[in-house]
């Protein structure tokens, strides 16, 4: 870290004169960052600005180089990510009031802030450390590596490490991640440009943005040095401002020809024939209609109780009668088997399936060896019932992450979190449900933004995806489009039909080109009737098992 500091020193006083923002101290750059910051956050899905992604680092980038050391670099990238992350994290606040965890009011607006502030700040250090890294990494302009210092190509380098970071330490268990919000999301509107998702997953894409922004950065370097230092100077033999200006062509050029690429695909498999959607496919696979049986049954004790326990039996007895459809989808923790009213919609709902010879994905609470599981259940008059039991639980809420905070959190603050009164039990790989169409990769909530489980699961030989939600706890949109978003991209990795069953909304079908074939309306009660195929043909994405198993897991299971 000493030797990457004088190259800073150096690069610092090879003209006598620093450039702007050169001369100025950490504290004068800070109301920047995080006003870049917020801007870049409106990109995410639920603000939909995406063409912000593709230019919006460009500030933190700069403001990164401008600094004279890790720690002050690293403290611009904190305050950026820290407001990223608030705006993109504004769902937190739609937690409140917490009176289902029987917390009073006032208490529960603390918790709520709190948790939005220390998991912004929790994502923010992420980004601290590439700005600091990208600071000090030993790099020059261009996109050629060299063998003397500065060894690396920033244009290369700064891709690499945002890709790393948010995608292999973001979603990791070790990093306590639950990650909803990383550029590639925003993209998800954007279907052409979502298709290289299935060459190289969503890290592809992400590179490409910030593969853009680096070079963008870089051309600001050039061209506007008495703002920022320019770059040690390029190892090819361009003019450094006409080297830079053609790097940027040069990405722009890579970008459209992935945008190109995407439109050709999506016109090239949309010309078979109706939801043949995979060209290649060798096995005959049908169209099978399927529901998704939207309840709107709130979870907060105000709402609920204008349900009584019969009136929430009823009303999923009725939504799931008489639908011309061979399968059908309910929310995350609709039956709660440990309960007497659980077991009775259970049962109605395996009368169901006998009677009209359907098959039913259930997502379910029950008691498994002494513990409550998240689970998602198939019922089924033809099958045997399989179970999948989730593997990834939010932490401090269906977990404790680690044991050693037992002893450090204080015991009036331990009892607050609600992984203080669950005993959840975790699987430790995922389950495939048997359907008589095929296997069913099933995820709960927010396993959903993991790519390695989705991807593991369509290796394992999943046909058809179905996530199953309850995002009843919130109140406003932004996370529901936000589960819609990694959904979007987890069908286009995989091409695999997914097929997002919500409580409140928003319930979707999405084809494996990532288009949403139908979608339901947010707070409306009722059935979503479509139509998917149990597919078996593999993305280069899925066929690729280095790029979708991090090495962590190796070590941490």
């Amino acid at each position: 870290m000493h030797a990457l500091g004088e190259d800073l020193s150096k690069r610092r006083s090879a003209d006598s004169r620093p450039a702007f923002l050169d001369a100025l101290g950490p504290m004068e750059k800070l109301p920047a960052a995080l006003a870049f910051g917020a801007i870049l956050g409106l990109s995410s899905p639920g603000f939909d600005v995406w063409w912000l992604a593709w230019v919006g680092l460009v500030p933190l980038l700069v403001l990164a180089r401008s600094c004279s050391s890790f720690l002050t670099s690293g403290l611009i990238g904190f305050a950026f990510g820290f407001a990223y992350h608030l705006v993109c994290h504004r769902w937190i606040l739609e937690l409140y009031p917490l009176t289902t965890f029987q917390i009073h009011d006032s208490v529960g607006a603390l918790a709520v802030w709190s948790a939005w502030f220390l998991e912004s700040a929790h994502q923010a250090l992420l980004i601290a450390l590439f700005a600091g890294f990208a600071a000090v990494l030993p790099s020059r302009a261009g996109i050629l590596p060299h063998f003397r210092r500065p060894f690396f190509s920033f244009a290369i380098a700064v891709p690499i490490m945002w890709v790393f970071l948010q995608w292999t330490v973001a979603p990791s268990e070790p990093f306590l991640g639950v990650p909803v919000n990383q550029l590639a999301y925003s993209q998800a509107m954007i279907l052409p440009m979502m298709q290289v998702c299935a060459l190289a997953g969503c890290q592809l894409l992400e590179f490409l943005i910030v593969l853009l922004n680096a070079s963008i950065a870089v051309a600001f370097f050039e061209l506007f040095p008495f703002i920022v230092s320019r770059l040690p100077e390029r190892i090819d033999r361009l003019n450094p401002k006409g080297g830079a200006i053609f790097d940027v062509v040069i990405t722009l050029a890579i970008v459209l020809v992935a945008f190109g690429w995407g439109e050709w695909r999506l016109r090239k498999l949309t010309e078979f024939p109706p939801y043949l959607a995979i060209p290649n496919e060798k096995v005959f696979a049908p169209p099978v209609p399927v529901a998704v049986l939207q309840g709107d049954i709130p979870v907060r004790p105000a709402a609920l109780e204008a349900f009584s326990k019969n009136e929430r039996i009823d009303k999923y007895t009725k939504l799931a009668q008489g639908l011309g459809v061979a399968m059908f989808v309910l929310p995350e923790a609709v039956l709660r088997l440990q309960d007497p009213e659980g077991k009775a919609l259970f049962s109605r709902i395996a009368g169901i399936c006998a009677y009209e010879k359907k098959e039913a994905i259930v997502g379910s609470f029950e008691l498994l060896k002494s513990s409550l599981v998240n689970c998602v259940r198939m019922i089924s008059g033809g099958t045997a019932e399989t179970l999948y039991v989730k593997t990834r639980l939010l932490p401090l809420v269906e977990s404790l992450p680690f044991n050693t905070l037992f002893n450090v959190i204080p015991e009036n603050l331990f009892n607050l979190l609600p992984s203080s009164r669950n005993n959840f039990l975790v699987s430790p790989t995922p389950y495939l449900l048997r359907s008589v169409w095929g296997n069913v990769g099933a995820s709960v909530s927010f396993e959903l933004v993991y790519p390695e489980l989705i991807a593991q699961e369509v290796h394992n030989g999943a046909a058809l995806l179905v996530n199953v939600s309850d995002l009843s706890w919130f109140h406003d949109k932004v996370l529901s489009k936000q589960l819609l978003a990694a959904a979007i991209t987890r069908a286009v990795e995989n091409g695999r039909y997914l097929v997002l069953a919500s409580n409140t909304g928003i319930s979707a079908v999405v084809n494996p080109l990532g288009v949403v074939t139908s979608n339901s309306v947010t707070g409306q009660s009722g059935n979503l009737i479509d139509r998917v195929q149990f597919l078996s043909a593999h993305t280069h994405f899925t066929r690729s098992w280095w790029l979708w198993r991090p090495s962590y897991r190796i070590w941490w299971h």
